[in-house]
């Protein structure tokens, strides 16, 4: 497992965007911690 987290702690923008899909209209980012030892993995 991995704790989530955005990078400064900023909130995740939801909006979306144009077209037939329902993309972000914002990349995603993310930072990953892993919770475990990096033997475990």
């Amino acid at each position: 497992g991995f704790e989530w987290s955005t990078p400064m702690n900023k909130p995740v923008d939801m909006t979306k965007g144009h077209g037939l899909t329902l993309s972000k209209a914002t990349p995603l980012r993310v930072l990953l911690r892993p919770r475990l030892p990096p033997h475990l993995y």
